[in-house]
């Protein structure tokens, strides 16, 4: 019965040759030899199976800089990039900006294309004025549930492992931290996770539309996108939940470790009025710990005058002047065309 059973659901697969499994008698009752039901059957047995592998099988993946797609990118007077597969930083280079990557889904747009998720997003900061020097890149592996934790395990072990190159080269001497989203998450986490006494070089961090928790963004997709369904923050939240296996609610605490960031580290947090995705009251309660413990940190909510339903600040004047007057502040590499730009037609890249 049970090789019946798998023959059927095999042949139910072939999706275009209905005649071939009605000529077919597997033994089953007729009710079961019905193609359509048999096909139905198949797309079930295959979403279970897939289902189980993807959220349960073990997650094996080692963040070597081969395996995240470890890529130096270098902007050039002329608005394009030099890039460079792994860390490859000049022996005289004391300033070097790293880039954590946001959910990438479809890159969509991006200036740049085929050279991983993280040099295509990290390319829009170079286009707007943000990353003003050598940067390294790499991709979260997040097309996998499992390996996805929202900012938590894995991600961080990916990030820390760029960091700890980085700052292992002896010409380097200024570490710029350069995060949107999902990734400002990321960088957020592994700082409030790690002793400060690691991040020595670390010399400022900017921010764009950062994730502060899971919770707080399913509460903020479901109430823009979702209202249509009864309880939507909770099934939302726990379709997450259920969807991440290695997302770890009883770790989404980061306003609890907010006095374990870095002492005196610079921070400019940069969010979208109106955000679909990221809750600014959210944003705003963070920065406010952040002040009340004495951390350096700035903030801009950016007008969302096109629409957006998330981030993309390193479009808007505004935020590229607050990045690259803060910057100016901190004695790092900054654009003085954009710092006393009047118009954003004076400063984009063509």
């Amino acid at each position: 019965m049970k090789k019946q059973v798998a023959l059927s659901l095999i042949f139910a697969l072939n999706i275009g040759h209905s005649n071939t499994i009605k000529a077919m008698d597997f033994g089953l009752p007729n009710t079961l030899q019905d193609p359509a039901l048999l096909k139905a059957i198949a797309a079930l047995a295959v979403a279970a199976g897939s289902y189980y592998y993807y959220r349960y099988a073990p997650i094996n993946f080692d963040p070597t800089l081969e395996n995240i797609n470890a890529t130096t990118m270098t902007p050039k007077n002329d608005g394009s990039l030099d890039l460079e597969k792994g860390i490859s930083i000049a022996e005289d280079q004391e300033t070097v900006f790293i880039f954590s990557h946001g959910y990438a889904g479809p890159i969509g747009s991006a200036p740049v294309k085929g050279a991983g998720k993280g040099v295509a997003l990290a390319s829009w900061f170079t286009k707007g004025n943000i990353i003003n020097g050598p940067c390294v890149t790499f991709d979260y592996p997040e097309n996998w549930p499992r390996c996805f934790t929202f900012g938590q395990g894995l991600e961080i072990d990916c990030l820390k492992k760029i960091y700890d190159e980085v700052a292992s080269r002896s010409s380097v001497k200024n570490i710029v931290i350069v995060a949107s989203s999902r990734g400002a998450l990321v960088a957020l986490n592994m700082l409030t996770n790690h002793p400060d006494n690691q991040f020595e070089k670390l010399k400022a961090v900017i921010l764009e539309g950062p994730a502060i928790s899971l919770k707080g963004a399913s509460r903020q997709i479901s109430d823009n996108f979702l209202t249509y369904l009864p309880g939507h923050r909770t099934i939302l939240y726990n379709f997450f939940k259920m969807m991440f296996p290695n997302y770890n609610p009883a770790e989404d605490n980061l306003m609890d470790r907010v006095g374990n960031l870095p002492a005196n580290l610079p921070m400019l947090i940069g969010y979208l009025d109106g955000d679909k995705v990221i809750p600014g009251d959210e944003v705003e309660s963070f920065v406010k710990i952040l002040e009340k413990k004495g951390k350096a940190v700035e903030s801009i909510c950016v007008p969302n005058y096109s629409g957006r339903n998330h981030a993309k600040l390193n479009r808007d004047l505004a935020f590229q002047q607050a990045a690259n007057v803060f910057l100016q502040k901190h004695g790092l590499p900054h654009s003085q065309t954009v710092v006393g730009a009047q118009s954003l037609a004076e400063v984009v890249v063509s």
